[in-house]
Formats: structure tokens, sequence, C-alpha cells
């Protein structure tokens, strides 16, 4: 029984350092810190969020240049071999290039302008996402185009999670800032 008692007294150490000691009186701050604080903890969810951001666009941006690329070889490449049915490709490789483009743009323009995202514009965007893969559907194995195709899905759903993180930091300093302590003198 005193062993047990031991344990319950036992300082837990990562306690502490999360918490502090546990004698420790809790710390108010003026108001001018408080806003100080909540204004610098702003500033930096914002400068992290412009930078994810960025990132984000220039990944968007980078897999248009590469659908191109491999749209222009693939229609070369059908051209050149038009009796040869061994190069697998979708049923229709400039649907499925047009439906990645549009894709593409309407996530960059979400990760510009995050404001504008509505059911409408997930819907349609979605739709232009599913599109190259619905065209693989007539092809017989899983080649590599199923991944290349399945790339506008894929990033969609990369730049949501991402967009989706980013937004609950500002929900919780609006809250930080809703509760902030406002009693004069204390």
């Amino acid at each position: 029984m005193e062993q047990l008692q031991k344990l319950k007294r036992r300082p837990n150490a990562t306690k502490s350092f999360f918490r502090g000691l546990e004698d420790e009186e809790p710390e108010f701050l003026a108001e001018d810190e408080q806003e100080e604080l909540i204004e610098s903890l702003r500033v930096s969810n914002e400068n992290a969020n412009s930078a994810f951001k960025t990132i984000l666009w220039a990944f968007s941006a980078m897999e248009m240049i590469s659908h191109l690329a491999f749209a222009a070889y693939s229609w070369y490449r059908r051209r050149l071999s038009a009796d040869d049915h061994s190069f697998q490709q979708s049923a229709s490789p400039t649907t499925g290039t047009l439906c990645s483009l549009i894709s593409f743009s309407i996530g960059m323009t979400l990760i510009k302008d995050s404001t504008l995202i509505r059911r409408d514009t997930l819907a349609a965007w979605t739709f232009a996402s599913l599109v190259p893969v619905a065209l693989m559907f007539g092809t017989n194995e899983f080649s590599f185009e199923w991944l290349w195709w399945s790339m506008p899905l894929l990033l969609q759903i990369v730049d949501l999670t991402c967009l989706w993180i980013m937004l609950d930091p500002e929900e919780e300093l609006f809250g930080l800032e809703k509760s902030q302590y406002k009693l004069k003198g204390a």
C-alpha cells in the first residue's frame, strides 16, 4: 500500500514539462501583452500558410507543365503508331489533358483564394478530376497511365486536406481572440 502511495506522489516529468510545476499559479498577461501575443501568432500563422500555399501552387504548376509535355508526347506517339496497339493509352488523351488542366487551374485558383471554395466549385473540380480516370476504364490492364491520369484527383485530395489543415489554426486564433482576458487592472 505504501508503494502505491509513492507512485501516486511520484512527479510526472512529461506533465511538468508541458504544464509547468503543479504549485505554480497561472499567470495572467496584461491586455496589451495578450494583443501582442495574439498578433505575433497571427503573423506567424499567415507566414506559414503563405509559404505552404506557394509550395502547393508550384506543385500544381509543375503538374500542368508535365501534363502538357506528356500530352504532346502521347499525341506524337499516337500519330507514329496508328496501327500499333501495344502503346496503351486512355480513350482520349486530349480530353483527359484538358480536364486535368482545368482541374489544376481550379486548384491553383482555390489555393490562391480559399474563400472561393463552395459546393458548386468543389463539384466542378471533382468532375474535372474524375474524367481522366474515367477515360481509362476502357483499358485492359493497370499501367503507368492509370497513375498518371489519377494525378488531378490525388492532387485535389492533397490540396483540400492542406487547405483544411490551414483553416484550423485560423479558427483557434479567432477563438483565442474572443476569449482574451479583458478586465482592467488584472
